[in-house]
């Protein structure tokens, strides 16, 4: 795998260069499961949100040599708040809650149709592994037990959780949609608690440092 050759820079020098800042619109929700492994039981909590602005900071597209595979990486960070649940298809308000806060950074790989280089006219499915930080502490009703037992939670991923996700993205130069799925998944003594976000973003890309002199 090598990095295209960018003004014969450093691998650093080179990353730089190829920093991109999204700016945009995004529709997402939030949803986080606890599992409680000792009384086999799980709850659901969810935010469903509207509209709101976003900015991310990534890498613009490498390839791994001359094929349409490719890889990038994302940074990200995200606070949350939850005050219903899920249960079924109904979202219900039962007096629990979540909150918390996400760092992340996630590489991913990814499949291009079309423009490789912020071109033209492109489209690319992708999957995403990464590590991050969670902290999150709430409390949830474990609805799927006879008697609806309430689960404390006060979670502090030790020292990094397992981020996954998957996103199709299609766009035309700079200007981008994408459709995305992602979440950390932090296990710790007798339960696991995964979290899901699901968004659709409009945006657009900068290339900052792109003609940068070092």
């Amino acid at each position: 795998v090598t990095l295209p050759e960018v003004h014969n820079d450093t691998f650093i020098q080179g990353l730089i260069r190829r920093t991109i800042i999204g700016v945009g619109f995004s529709v997402r929700s939030d949803e986080l499961r606890i599992t409680d492994d000792r009384l086999d039981g799980e709850g659901f909590l969810i935010r469903e949100r509207g509209t709101e602005p976003f900015l991310t900071i990534g890498f613009e597209n490498a390839y791994f040599g001359e094929s349409r595979w490719g890889y990038s990486a994302v940074f990200g960070y995200t606070q949350f708040e939850m005050d219903e649940q899920k249960i079924d298809n109904d979202i219900v308000d039962l007096g629990t809650s979540a909150e918390g806060e996400l760092f992340f950074i996630a590489p991913s790989v990814f499949y291009m149709f079309g423009a490789k280089h912020y071109e033209g006219w492109y489209f690319k499915p992708g999957f995403a592994l990464g590590i991050g930080y969670l902290k999150t502490e709430g409390d949830v009703l474990l609805t799927d037990l006879g008697g609806n037992p309430r689960h404390d939670f006060n979670i502090r991923s030790d020292p990094l959780s397992v981020s996954i996700g998957a996103y199709l993205e299609t766009g035309y130069k700079d200007w981008f949609f994408r459709f995305q799925v992602a979440g950390p998944i932090v296990e710790e003594d007798d339960r696991e608690i995964q979290g899901t976000t699901l968004g659709l973003s409009f945006g657009y890309y900068f290339h900052p440092f792109r003609n940068i002199r070092f």
